[in-house]
């Protein structure tokens, strides 16, 4: 009996410590070619699920459950439904059985566009006076899958025209000659595998074509002389302009001549007369006025004369002259 239960308790200890220990990670973890699948290999299979998770890049290092693959009973994971999500991925797998974990295995490569089937060439373009230079970069997936047979077609045209091809089965590097200065150009490139046209094209990447240093200071230098051609040829027709019509300047610019108040005042009868009261004491100081005659042009001046002669024969009773007036005494 003793013996017995010490067997029993033998088996017991060795059930519960078999639970308890963890089960054997995946190995050969890896992705399916051109396929949007992680397999991967298990020595144990009893009683068994797996769990995948991935996280992109170094967006933050956290790993994420992958939909579809938590607790599962299968060796593998299709990730079809949100392939281009996980371009660029990283993904892992372990196993679990009665709540015991083993530790992760991550596959050997990251998910690329051979496996999301939406391979495209990473064209960087630059411009330069005539032409353009071309630079594809090929996803590593593609390299390591097809490395030796994966070409490109570089296809050109001016921006808003059709496409057509400029070169097939190129290399990485290409230079799309000759080019007219002063347009927009655009490049795009399909991937050829095996010279047959395989995946998407790139996007259209379009850049103005420049001038040269010599060609820009030639523009300069024409820009400079023709704005001073047009000055000098403004400054000679106004110059034509002013001494063809210069009276009719001045006169146009000429103040216009106007007749002081008091004269208008008199000349219309508005002028106040004053009486004296006692004529005769006032022109023992003052002389008295009795008729005034504005001077006009020369006779006036010839009147003035013979009246200061007859002032000066008269004894000083006679015309005066008082701003631009002829006094009669």
């Amino acid at each position: 009996m003793n013996i017995t239960g010490f067997f029993i308790f033998c088996a017991a200890c060795t059930v519960l410590c078999r639970a308890l220990e963890p089960p054997p990670p995946p190995y050969d973890v890896g992705l399916e070619r051109n396929k949007a699948l992680l397999k991967w290999r298990s020595s144990d299979s009893h009683n068994t699920t797996y769990t995948v998770q991935y996280h992109i890049g170094r967006e933050d290092g956290v790993w994420r459950d992958l939909p579809g693959c938590v607790n599962t009973p299968e060796k593998q994971c299709d990730f079809s439904a949100m392939a281009t999500q996980l371009y660029g991925a990283t993904l892992q797998v372990r196993t679990q059985r009665h709540n015991v974990s083993s530790p992760w295995q991550q596959s050997k490569q990251e998910v690329g566009c051979v496996h999301t089937g939406s391979c495209s060439p990473e064209v960087v373009a630059m411009a330069s006076p005539g032409y353009l230079s071309v630079q594809m970069d090929r996803d590593q997936s593609l390299q390591y899958e097809h490395e030796g047979h994966l070409s490109y077609r570089v296809l050109y045209s001016r921006e808003g025209e059709d496409m057509k091809v400029f070169c097939e089965g190129c290399g990485s590097a290409v230079r799309v000659e000759p080019l007219p200065v002063g347009e927009r150009y655009c490049v795009q490139v399909h991937y050829l595998l095996y010279s047959k046209p395989y995946g998407s094209p790139s996007d259209p990447v379009c850049r103005l074509i420049p001038h040269s240093e010599r060609e820009k200071e030639l523009y300069l230098a024409v820009s400079l002389a023709a704005a001073f051609s047009v000055l000098v040829a403004l400054s000679i027709g106004c110059y034509c302009f002013i001494n063809r019509h210069y009276t009719h300047i001045k006169d146009f610019m000429r103040p216009p001549c106007s007749i002081p108040d008091h004269i208008i005042k008199f000349l219309s009868g508005k002028f106040v007369h004053q009486t004296l009261s006692n004529p005769g004491a006032e022109l023992q100081s003052h002389d008295l006025i009795s008729s005034i005659d504005p001077i006009r042009g020369s006779d006036s001046c010839g009147q003035h004369d013979q009246h200061e002669e007859k002032e000066e024969r008269g004894g000083g009773r006679g015309p005066q002259r008082q701003r631009g007036l002829w006094v009669q005494l």
